[in-house]
């Protein structure tokens, strides 16, 4: 679900909890892009910090916001993932497409270079 989202300057940070599934993702997907529209920012940092699980529809939720933000010229980040949840983020081939961070605060630093 969806746990609260942080103003970082050019980006949005979308901070997640709890499990990111097939029941959960369209409603999660929904609320960050209507705020990440309204917000007029560029770049889109997702949080997973308080993620305990996720399923191939949270893969989808992560690769659909790339596209979108990718297509304005944006950038897009995951942070704070662990272990378990890194692995099928690779699987996924998400670190491919955009970083993986230990937390936003690195992301967003990053993105100001």
């Amino acid at each position: 679900m969806l746990k609260e989202f942080i103003d970082c300057g050019t980006a949005l940070v979308a901070v997640l909890e709890g499990e990111i599934d097939q029941r959960t993702a369209a409603c999660v997907r929904s609320k960050i892009d209507v705020e990440f529209e309204l917000s007029g920012k560029r770049d889109l940092v997702l949080d997973l910090t308080d993620v305990s699980f996720m399923d191939s529809a949270g893969i989808g939720l992560i690769i659909g916001r790339w596209k979108n933000v990718n297509s304005i010229g944006g950038k897009t980040a995951v942070a704070g993932c662990g272990q378990k949840l890194k692995k099928i983020i690779e699987l996924g081939g998400v670190g491919r497409l955009m970083g993986l961070y230990p937390d936003y605060r690195s992301a967003v630093k990053e993105f100001m270079k």
